[in-house]
C-alpha cells in the first residue's frame, strides 16, 4: 500500500469530519435561534413530511451513486447515462408528489402541507443535479471539495432561514432553509467541479450499474423508512406541537455516534473500491486506520 494512498486516506476523513460536524454544528446553533423565532408547529409541519422526501431522495439516488463508485473503470457514457436517469426520477417523483400532496395533508388533516410539499419537491431535482458531481469527488477522494461546499450552502441557508423567521414567514423558514441547502451546494458544485454530462444515454452502462445499484436502493429504503417511520405515527396520532418536540430532540440523540460512523464509511468506501482486487492491501490499510 502506497503512503499516498495513506495519506489520501486520513486526508479525507479529516475534510470528512470538518464537513459533518461543521454542517451539524451550524445547523444546531441556527437551530436554537430558530427555536426562539418560531413556534413547535412549525418544526412539526416539516417533520410531518420528512418522510416523503427522504424516500424519494433514497429512490432518486437509486444506488447508482455507490454502483459507480465501486466500479473500477467508469467511462464519461457511465457517468452521463446515470445523471439523466436521476434526473428524470426525480422530476418523475416530484410531479408524483405535487399530485398526492392533497392526499398527504389530509391523511395528517393539515391543510397547509398541500404546498408545503409541493415547494419542497423541488429539492428532489436539484439534488439529481448534485448526485454525479459529489460521486466524481467521493470517488477521487477530494472530500476538501465537498466540505468547503457544504459548510458555505448550509451558512447562506441558515442565515436566509433565520431573517425570514424574523420577518415572520414561520414554517415557511424551514422550507427556504431545505430549498436553499440543496440550491448553493448543485450551484457551487457545477461552478468548482469541471464535469458535465455529455448527450449520451446507454442502455449497457445502466443494465451494468443497476445489478449493484439495485440492492442498495432496497436496503437504503428500509433504512429510511425505518427512521422516519415514528414521526408518520406521531403526527398521525398526536398533535402537530407533539411532533415538533419530538422532531428536534430526535435530531440531535444519536448525532455523535452516527457522524463518526458516516465520515468512516463514506472515505473508506472509495478507497476500499480502488483496492477491491487486492485483499492484503485492504486488510493493510485497514489496521493502518485502526
Amino acid at each position: 500500500m502506497t503512503e499516498e494512498l495513506k495519506r489520501d486516506t486520513v486526508t479525507g476523513m479529516f475534510w470528512s469530519f470538518v464537513e459533518k460536524f461543521g454542517s451539524l454544528l451550524i445547523q444546531f446553533i441556527a437551530n436554537i435561534i430558530l427555536a426562539r423565532l418560531l413556534t413547535p408547529n412549525d418544526f412539526g409541519l416539516i417533520g410531518m413530511i420528512m418522510v416523503f422526501i427522504a424516500l424519494s431522495n433514497t429512490i432518486v439516488d437509486s444506488g447508482f451513486g455507490a454502483a459507480l463508485i465501486q466500479k473500477k473503470e467508469v467511462s464519461q457514457d457511465d457517468y452521463s447515462t446515470i445523471f439523466y436517469v436521476n434526473l428524470i426520477i426525480a422530476v418523475l417523483l416530484f410531479c408524483l408528489l405535487f399530485i398526492t400532496a392533497p392526499l398527504i395533508s389530509g391523511f395528517y388533516n393539515q391543510i397547509e402541507l398541500t404546498n408545503i410539499l409541493r415547494f419542497l419537491g423541488v429539492v428532489l431535482i436539484l439534488n439529481a443535479f448534485n448526485i454525479i458531481q459529489i460521486t466524481k469527488l467521493t470517488k477521487n477522494v477530494d472530500f476538501k471539495k465537498i466540505a468547503k461546499v457544504n459548510v458555505i450552502s448550509t451558512v447562506i441557508a441558515c442565515i436566509i432561514s433565520i431573517v425570514l423567521a424574523i420577518n415572520g414567514f414561520g414554517v415557511w423558514s424551514l422550507v427556504a432553509q431545505m430549498i436553499s441547502i440543496a440550491l448553493f451546494r448543485s450551484l457551487l458544485l457545477w461552478i468548482w467541479n469541471t464535469w458535465r454530462p455529455s448527450m449520451v444515454f446507454s442502455l449497457s452502462s445502466l443494465r451494468n450499474l443497476f445489478g449493484y445499484g439495485s440492492r442498495l436502493l432496497f436496503s437504503a429504503l428500509l433504512d429510511t423508512l425505518y427512521t422516519n417511520i415514528q414521526t408518520v405515527i406521531i403526527g398521525k396520532v398526536f398533535t402537530v406541537r407533539d411532533l415538533g418536540f419530538y422532531a428536534q430532540a430526535n435530531k440531535m440523540s444519536d448525532v455523535p455516534a452516527s457522524t463518526i460512523s458516516g465520515v468512516v464509511s463514506q472515505v473508506t468506501f472509495p478507497v476500499f473500491a480502488k483496492l477491491q482486487d487486492d485483499l492484503v492491501k485492504i486488510f493493510q490499510l485497514w489496521f493502518y486506520l485502526l
